[in-house]
């Protein structure tokens, strides 16, 4: 994978448990009136598989957009970019509102996963 940079838009990397349907996530900390992106890897996801395994399941995922694994970086990266911007106020206006349907299973329900994919 050609990472361009895309990871640097990331201020933390952190390694945790969670969901188990999540393989990857952005998670935007506060800093000041705006956020700083933190990806976060599932290490439990990784724990007991193979690269190929874990690309067969995320190919076989029906909850996501990404069919690979550079598919999740790159949707993840692509949220860090978005949040860049996103000022804590207009963030918060969308947090509890309905996603868009349009975009993915995951931000039909959230908001905040549509909005930072929108802005």
């Amino acid at each position: 994978m050609k990472d361009q940079g895309g990871l640097s838009k990331f201020d933390t990397i952190k390694i945790t448990a969670l969901e188990k349907n999540k393989v990857f996530d952005t998670v935007l900390l506060q800093k000041g009136t705006f956020y700083s992106p933190q990806l976060v890897i599932n290490g439990s996801f990784f724990d007991k598989l193979s690269l190929e395994e874990a690309q067969r399941i995320i190919g076989l995922s029906k909850n996501t957009v990404c069919e690979t694994l550079e598919d999740c970086i790159t949707h993840e990266i692509i949220h860090a970019k978005s949040s860049e911007k996103a000022n804590i106020s207009v963030v918060d206006r969308y947090d509890k509102e309905k996603g868009l349907p349009e975009i993915s299973k995951t931000a039909a329900k959230d908001m905040l996963e549509a909005l930072r994919v929108k802005l």
